[in-house]
């Protein structure tokens, strides 16, 4: 295969989408709203530090709620999963081999930053594994909340919805830039930065050239699979 063919998505799967970057804009700010009541609301309800259990119900509640504002200000209807899972279905075979892709890509670009900024200062350096995988007693509920739902939801939101918004007005690189700036800011950490910037930035090129979502969300998911599995 030519690397042209590679780099180049085909006709078919190109990311032509129905909504814009003032929707996106929209989406972004109703989930900024909802993050910063739920964190005012739950400093006035508990005592420091938050009961775990509060604490991944309300990630729940959050993760339900960006993907009704990507459906509701995206597709334009509750519900309508479907068209932001991109334009494409993939065969088995491509499914796994893009989601594998997806997957090297990431811990490359991981392990490339924590090489580099290790070099520089150790401060920099991200923990090895977060601590909202230590679950404790509710780990069952940390496994469903990290590793079932939370790869779906961020994939729906910030490649599904943001990204894609944003692809046909400004173009790839800006896309691909914004969308994973957004991602970041999403984890709130700074410690986490490099490593979510690359992985978003992996991300929105794999799906920007499968046209498919899914790769993304399967590998995700091994991602935070395999953290969760450490920790234990």
């Amino acid at each position: 295969m030519r690397f042209s063919a590679l780099i180049t998505p085909p006709f078919d799967a190109r990311i032509d989408v129905a909504w814009d970057d003032r929707q996106v804009v929209l989406g972004l700010a109703a989930v900024v709203a909802m993050v910063a009541a739920t964190l005012a609301l739950l400093s006035v309800a508990f005592d420091e530090p938050t009961p775990r259990w509060v604490v991944l119900g309300s990630t729940l509640a959050l993760d339900a709620a960006m993907v009704a504002a990507a459906t509701r200000l995206g597709p334009g209807r509750i519900g309508a999963l479907a068209s932001l899972m991109g334009p494409r279905r993939l065969a088995t075979r491509p499914l796994y081999g893009w989601a594998a892709v997806s997957f090297a890509a990431s811990l490359l670009g991981g392990a490339i930053y924590v090489t580099l900024v290790g070099n520089i200062s150790q401060a920099l350096v991200p923990p090895p594994l977060p601590e909202v995988l230590n679950g404790g007693d509710l780990r069952w509920l940390t496994f469903i909340v990290v590793v079932l739902v939370g790869p779906f939801v961020e994939e729906v939101f910030f490649r599904g919805f943001v990204f894609a918004g944003l692809l046909r007005r400004f173009g790839l690189p800006v896309a691909v830039v914004v969308s994973s700036l957004v991602f970041v800011l999403a984890h709130m950490d700074v410690a986490v930065a490099g490593p979510a910037f690359l992985s978003g930035t992996a991300f929105a090129l794999v799906y920007w050239r499968t046209g498919a979502l899914w790769p993304l969300i399967l590998a995700h998911t091994a991602q935070n699979a395999i953290a969760f599995a450490l920790s234990g």
